[in-house]
């Protein structure tokens, strides 16, 4: 039998830190790339976009998020593409 083998605390603050970051970096880019597409191109805001990537390590955190325990995230994102659209006809 293996050892469990856990993260010390600074190890988990580093990596946290880190993911953080990265998605600071991505909100940035996409609200830039946003105020570019719609200002500079010309491209009409109306329409609701929702960006369902599921980001995995390895193949049981695919299969886990994409219908076991934690529901289908891929669907809730399809659903939430759906809502959006019946929302802005409401308007």
């Amino acid at each position: 039998i293996m050892e469990k083998k856990y993260l010390k605390w600074y190890h988990k603050i580093g990596y946290g830190s880190g993911d953080i970051a990265g998605n600071v970096v991505y909100a940035f880019l996409t609200f830039f790339l946003m105020i570019y597409l719609t200002d500079t191109v010309g491209l009409n805001a109306g329409i609701p976009v929702l960006f369902g990537v599921i980001a995995t390590e390895n193949i049981e955190q695919a299969i886990e998020r994409s219908g076991s325990k934690a529901g289908n995230k891929g669907y809730e994102c399809a659903l939430g593409a759906i809502e959006m659209v019946n929302v802005l006809r409401m308007l």
